[in-house]
């Protein structure tokens, strides 16, 4: 599984999100998580090849290899 830090910065014309944090700067950081070739993420509930989470929800994504139709 790879994962990917974004940091979402607040603006007073907008929102700015990239993978650059910013020293001294309040910024909410997600991960986003790409499942490995031939497998899928699932949190018990969802699956999905690609998920953006907080940081605190990452530990809930699994990645497995999928059975039958999915």
């Amino acid at each position: 599984m790879k994962k990917t830090i974004l940091y979402k910065y607040l603006g007073t014309n907008g929102t700015l999100e990239t993978e650059i944090h910013l020293e001294g700067i309040y910024a909410i950081k997600h991960y986003v998580l790409e499942a490995d070739e031939g497998k899928i993420l699932t949190n018990g509930k969802e699956r999905r090849k690609s998920v953006k989470v907080l940081e605190d929800e990452v530990a809930t994504w699994k990645e497995m290899t999928p059975v039958g139709n999915n």
